[in-house]
């Protein structure tokens, strides 16, 4: 009993630690006792999801239990009895939901060895659902309401709990697995929360991927894809049926006309035969950004996909840059420095020219063209790094992405060792 209530201890430390570090809190072995109210009240459902993912050896941490459940990177999102399910369906724990009439039938349906996730109707200082989890032992239920610190609490004095006398009857039952395999298809997300991060004006479009993985035993199908955005996804490609085990990935572009500037959340749909996840939700996060100032330097494009092509296709292509910087009136020239991630990536010059529009803004047009020595093979994705030196000593740096799916045939095989 000692060892259970240590072990439990443990978990909910170890919660407290990586809540504090999500909220940019110093967190040391001392401080880790104690997380502000702001900190660990902002989603218990994301709280009781790492705890149970603990009790089962599910190591992860509470920044990418969040992620995956889909309470965002800032826990903003609710969770519901739906979304804890579908998490620990998709960490390979089976999962059962009830609805008991009396407190004490909770604990009956459990045996040693599972763990309970119980509703109640609002925690001690809001009025918002809020959920805890429930521990059985031969002799006790053990109480974990994180932040606090577990109770050993005897079968029939469930009721007297001042949190559990508030319990809905609504609960779920998870236990360990006995084959790893769940049975028919089983979908995994990476991740149900993606950041794309800043997406610059140049860029017609924005791309982002879904991974996932079929943990069943039968043929996974992706059966459509689609957007809650009102026709700002315009197209998807990439693996629609995986075998078991197998890992795939999906590809969505939006149209960046159809979405405003700033920052954006847009929701993708997936539809599927795992009859756990018939539909299967992820949310992209990106920046879109506005017209830059003149004085801003710029490298036109900042971005080529080349989607998926044959392997020979991409080195016979040839891609014009054109970068533009604020030209110095004291005539002195910023030096420019490139630098790619891979050899294969040829960078040439071809001009050099000064330009000045009809309200006297000067500025500086470097042209390149971007090449490869070879074409890459399977996905791929590269950066070229062009490093502007500034006279005053702070250097710039602006970065063009490349990326694609090289598809290999005979004349470009798999390289033997």
């Amino acid at each position: 009993m000692m060892t259970l209530l240590l072990t439990i201890s443990v978990a909910i430390s170890q919660l407290l630690f990586a809540a504090a570090v999500c909220a940019n809190e110093t967190a040391t072995s001392q401080s880790a006792q104690f997380v502000p109210v702001q900190t660990y009240h902002l989603n218990c459902g994301v709280n009781v999801a790492y705890v149970t993912l603990r009790l089962f050896n599910r190591i992860a941490s509470l920044k990418e239990v969040s992620q995956t459940i889909g309470a965002g990177f800032t826990f903003e999102r609710n969770v519901s009895l739906l979304d804890l399910k579908t998490m620990f369906v998709a960490s390979g724990l089976v999962v059962e939901g009830f609805k008991a009439d009396q407190l004490e039938e909770m604990a009956d349906f459990a045996k040693v060895g599972d763990v309970l996730v119980v509703r109640v109707e609002h925690c001690a200082d809001q009025q918002i659902g809020h959920f805890v989890v429930l521990k059985p032992t031969p002799n006790w239920v053990i109480l974990i309401d994180p932040p606090y610190r577990p109770r050993a609490l005897a079968k029939k004095d469930l009721l007297k709990d001042p949190v559990l006398s508030r319990a809905t009857g609504e609960f779920l039952v998870v236990s360990e697995s006995q084959d790893p395999s769940l049975p028919g298809p089983a979908i995994v997300l990476d991740r149900r929360d993606i950041d794309l991060g800043s997406i610059p004006l140049t860029s017609g479009e924005v791309v982002g991927e879904i991974k996932f993985k079929n943990v069943g035993t039968e043929v996974l199908k992706i059966r459509d894809l689609g957007g809650s955005c009102g026709g700002c996804l315009s197209r998807f490609s990439g693996d629609r049926e995986l075998l078991p085990a197998e890992k795939g990935i999906l590809m969505v572009v939006f149209d960046k006309r159809k979405l405003p500037p700033g920052n954006c959340v847009r929701r993708v749909n997936l539809v599927t035969n795992d009859p756990n996840n018939e539909v299967v939700t992820v949310d992209f996060r990106f920046v879109i950004q506005g017209e830059p100032e003149k004085k801003d330097i710029r490298l036109l494009p900042q971005l080529i996909d080349y989607g998926r092509v044959r392997c020979g296709q991409i080195a016979k292509g040839v891609v014009a840059l054109k970068l533009v910087m604020p030209r110095d009136r004291q005539g002195n020239t910023a030096i420019i420095e490139v630098e790619t991630t891979t050899p294969l990536l040829r960078i040439t010059q071809t001009a050099d020219q000064e330009t000045e529009d009809l309200s006297g803004y000067l500025a500086r047009v470097v042209m390149y063209e971007l090449s490869w020595a070879d074409s890459p093979r399977g996905r791929f994705e590269e950066k070229v790094h062009f490093r502007i030196g500034q006279k005053e000593g702070n250097d710039q740096i602006v970065t063009f992405l490349v990326r694609g799916d090289a598809v290999l045939t005979r004349e470009h095989p798999v390289p033997t060792q």
